[in-house]
């Protein structure tokens, strides 16, 4: 008799052969398709650890593990000029001999530091089928030391708006699956014509991010910048992801008041059509309700009572944390950590930074967020959502498992799109017209 869970794997195996099949795509592809559900089977018959990522609350857990996670130390695939898998490896090819980053960019820490952190009672969430690596989206080859040598593309320099990310993985791969989404991110938002913006694109990277990583970013036309983490603990033990431990850290965006204004996207809110008017004029500038301060947040009342949160909610009517406007605010930036610790017991932990900025801009509260549609942060989306979303929340790089969604080929169709751009002669032109690289403040 074989067990139940492994016929839940064999299923899901066939359904991803079924997934690619229903769709244009190479030998190779399906190739590597089927080594990926291999692994995964592999990995569950011999009791293979998964790996920690990065970001949201949204996640349905299967009983599927990724595929094991590849020694960044014997990983081709990313170098001076990106290799196909085969070729010549990072250590031959001499991986970061001269890094002109925006600001240092490279992480401090040990390799040791990469590693996922160790088990911690409090964070008792499963595990989940869209994590770990995905061979199924090789990376761009692209000459990685002459293209981060140019500005941020739509650089305007200090007080402009921007675009914003937060990439957190510990996994140093460079096919994790996070990093592949921050990737798609930043062609979708820098360079696909369906759905650029006229900002740049910073993408805040946690400590531990491999340098290698930030520098592909960086090549593809994105400023990367270096974010201090925010430690949390919850009140009680959670069913939470351990990915989520981070997610506080998104709190250190008020503090970045060298942009005028930032539109911050989860790494898996994709745009999927022109989304400037969030800037323009969908969010707008509130004024608080000093009387319903505390007396600690009164003394800077006149520095942050002017202010801005524009987000969604999700068909619950809950607030979700994967699009945000906000107005960054040394006050406000204050008030909200003196709030993370004193106000736990009047959130809901389980939701993590998502149910604190709930309670910070709840309606009946000094500072009330404005709520727009929800095609601004679609999440739990329907068939009737197709044409009308402009930024679809989903992890696009499993539809693969949904062969019947509107949606199901979007990630891979961008990805070809976005290797087809970044390898020709025209990218290195569209980089150049950026300007070579200055210090940035």
């Amino acid at each position: 008799m074989i067990p139940r869970r492994y016929l839940f794997v064999l299923l899901a195996f066939v359904i991803i052969v079924i997934g690619l099949l229903s769709h244009p795509t190479s030998r190779e592809q399906l190739r590597q398709a089927k080594d990926y559900g291999v692994t995964a089977i592999t990995s569950l018959t011999k009791g293979t650890p998964s790996h920690n990522q990065d970001d949201k609350h949204d996640d349905i857990p299967v009983d599927i593990l990724p595929p094991e996670h590849l020694d960044p130390s014997a990983h081709a695939g990313v170098s001076s000029l990106t290799q196909d898998p085969q070729q010549t490896s990072v250590q031959e090819q001499g991986i970061g001999a001269t890094h002109l980053a925006q600001e240092d960019t490279s992480s401090s820490h040990e390799d040791e530091e990469n590693a996922a952190p160790a088990d911690d009672p409090l964070w008792r969430g499963a595990k989940w089928m869209f994590e770990g690596d995905n061979e199924l989206y090789p990376n761009p080859v692209i000459d990685i030391d002459t293209l981060k040598k140019y500005a941020p593309h739509n650089w305007k320099g200090h007080g402009q708006q921007t675009v914003a990310i937060f990439l957190a993985t510990r996994n140093a791969s460079m096919q994790d699956s996070y990093f592949l989404a921050a990737q798609q991110q930043v062609y979708r938002i820098l360079w696909d014509p369906r759905s650029k913006s006229t900002r740049p694109l910073t993408v805040f990277v946690a400590p531990f991010v491999r340098k290698e990583q930030r520098d592909m970013l960086q090549a593809a036309g994105a400023y990367v910048r270096e974010i201090q983490l925010v430690p949390w603990t919850p009140l009680y033990s959670l069913d939470s992801s351990p990915r989520w431990k981070d997610q506080f850290t998104k709190l250190n965006l008020w503090d970045q008041g060298d942009f005028s204004k930032i539109l911050y996207l989860d790494t898996d809110a994709f745009p999927i059509q022109p989304f400037d008017a969030l800037f323009d004029t969908v969010s707008e500038s509130r004024m608080c309700n000093p009387d319903l301060l505390d007396e600690a947040d009164r003394i800077n009342v006149v520095e942050m009572c002017n202010y801005t949160f524009t987000a969604t909610r999700d068909p619950r009517g809950m607030l979700n944390a994967g699009m945000f406007v906000i107005t960054p605010n040394k006050a406000m930036h204050e008030n909200l950590f003196r709030g993370m610790n004193r106000d736990r017991e009047k959130y809901d932990n389980n939701i993590v930074e998502q149910g604190f900025l709930q309670y910070v801009y709840r309606e009946d509260g000094p500072f009330p967020g404005q709520y727009v549609d929800r095609k601004w942060n679609a999440i739990e989306n329907q068939p009737e959502d197709e044409g009308v979303t402009v930024i679809l929340h989903e992890k696009l790089w499993i539809f693969y498992f949904m062969p019947d969604h509107w949606a199901v080929h979007y990630f891979n169709d961008t990805w070809m799109d976005m290797r087809e751009l970044y390898q020709s002669p025209r990218f290195e032109q569209l980089r150049a017209a950026d300007g070579l690289l200055q210090p940035i403040a």
